[in-house]
């Protein structure tokens, strides 16, 4: 997407290389003027962890937040993100002209530099996480792009319209 791609071009301007830096790119399908307050306040719970924005659009009734950091503390981060938030989206009555296929919408990790994407070790972590998060929520995972296990759907905009309606 396409804020995980600023993020990344800030870590390069920044030149943030120590360890192996994964972005996360949490996208909620929530409108909440708090969000930055909330997120903030779970980031300094989080060592090791840059806090890059926390966005939230009335209009789209969608909130995007991005961090980095090793991926132990990112996956944590994006653990006590939905731990804070997901109790909170009810979907029966969400609006907003943004397509999504649930309350948190897309998860992505990022490895900050591409000889990270080719280890091996990059999936057993994401599929690893996405275990969890269906174990500690009960909502589906679905691993798409590079993550994916399957030829189709690989591409989040057909994963979205295989998915259908949200109830």
């Amino acid at each position: 997407p396409q804020a995980a791609t600023e993020i990344c071009q800030f870590m390069a301007a920044t030149k943030v290389t120590e360890q192996q830096r994964w972005v996360c790119v949490p996208n909620w399908s929530i409108h909440d003027e708090k969000l930055y307050e909330s997120v903030t306040r779970l980031a300094r719970a989080n060592p090791g962890l840059l806090l890059h924005y926390a966005q939230s659009d009335l209009d789209h009734r969608r909130a995007v937040t991005g961090f980095s950091g090793p991926f132990d503390q990112c996956s944590q981060m994006a653990q006590m993100l939905m731990e804070h938030l997901l109790p909170r989206i009810d979907l029966r009555n969400h609006v907003g002209v943004h397509p999504r296929s649930g309350a948190l919408d897309v998860l992505p990790f990022v490895p900050n530099h591409p000889r990270y994407a080719a280890d091996p070790s990059v999936f057993e972590k994401v599929e690893s996480f996405a275990g969890q998060i269906f174990d500690s929520f009960g909502i589906p995972v679905h691993l798409y792009e590079r993550s994916a296990r399957s030829e189709k759907p690989r591409d989040l905009p057909m994963l979205r319209g295989q998915l259908g309606p949200v109830d």
